[in-house]
């Protein structure tokens, strides 16, 4: 649940909410040749009483670990947005970066974000200027997109958003890729539109469970379960009661799902706590880890603030930050 981490025995930090993402900047701590990573779980802290789901409670890490190399100065984040007529056919995709120069260094980047289709044929691309000594914003917006072919359950259509990113002299110094779907998410009274076209949604709760690793699940039992979902016509997935692995969301926009994906946020036991504003940040915390990462998925056509936390007023102001963040449903 909680976790502290040291490399070569030199303290980097502390992480709390053991289903979202957890970064760490080694950056001053690692050398040349072999480093030691070190990492202390910690079964029980103040978080826990944020993680009362109806659910099996292991111990232990049981996601992904791994180390990025990046540019001194790069694109730390990539958001993108699209602005569409009501079926999802034309419209303008913008994708906003978020460029990391922590260290304040005098650099000339060329940014650049392409579209892809199916086929992996570009159909339109920008660029933007980062001439820079701190952090940046800079939106790159594709205008005119006319014949898109719209993403939904039924039809799961995704295109390729590559950034990438290069020095004063034209050389790329680095690249990634996004797989986007267009799809128009509008709400008239109680009933829900993908593409102007009513949905209903079909769907079921899902755990990290697995009868031998546990909490650890591994890419074949996620593929196994979301083909026999697709087989019983479930078209929707609630993440109850925290955030997926990226891998499952990658699979849910390719397969064909409507997610609404929850915060791992449940003080089931204590609910006095939801309304006690010294559990805010908290609160806010893991909501927010949880649609930075995840709000490119087209999947994604909910967000949930979390579960059986009573009318609580922290989720209040939970609900405000994420509409600052994304425009998307909210659901508690």
């Amino acid at each position: 649940l909680a976790a502290v981490v040291w490399v070569n025995g030199k303290y980097v930090g502390y992480s709390q909410d053991s289903n979202t993402d957890a970064e760490f900047d080694i950056t001053g701590f690692v050398t040349t040749g072999d480093n030691q990573l070190s990492v202390r779980v910690y079964r029980w802290c103040d978080g826990s009483y944020l993680e009362g789901q109806d659910m099996w409670h292991l111990s232990g890490i049981h996601r992904d670990v791994y180390l990025v190399a990046t540019p001194k100065v790069f694109v730390s984040d990539h958001y993108i947005t699209s602005s569409l007529n009501d079926n999802a056919t034309s419209g303008s995709m913008s994708v906003k970066l978020t460029v990391d120069n922590r260290n304040t260094l005098s650099a000339n980047k060329t940014l650049q974000v392409s579209l892809l289709d199916r086929d992996g044929k570009e159909i339109a691309n920008g660029t933007e200027t980062y001439s820079e000594r701190s952090k940046a914003e800079k939106t790159i917006t594709l205008s005119d997109l006319s014949n898109l072919h719209p993403w939904s359950a039924e039809d799961p259509y995704l295109y390729t958003v590559v950034v990438s990113q290069k020095d004063e002299n034209g050389a790329e110094e680095m690249a990634f890729s996004t797989k986007y779907g267009f799809r128009n998410i509008t709400k008239n009274g109680n009933l829900i539109y993908i593409n102007n076209k009513r949905v209903y949604f079909k769907g079921v709760n899902t755990q990290d469970t697995h009868p031998e690793y546990g909490r650890a699940i591994d890419i074949e039992t996620m593929m196994k379960d979301l083909t026999m979902m697709k087989k019983a016509n479930v078209n929707t997935v609630r993440t109850s009661h925290y955030p997926r692995q990226p891998k499952m969301y990658a699979m849910m926009d390719a397969l064909g799902f409507y997610v609404m994906d929850e915060a791992n946020v449940e003080c089931h036991y204590n609910q006095n706590l939801a309304s006690d504003n010294s559990w805010q940040t908290a609160v806010n915390d893991r909501i927010t880890r949880m649609v930075l990462p995840d709000r490119n998925h087209p999947s994604v056509i909910f967000w949930s603030l979390g579960n059986e936390s009573g009318s609580a007023s922290n989720f209040s102001e939970a609900r405000k930050k994420t509409q600052n963040l994304d425009s998307r449903l909210i659901h508690y």
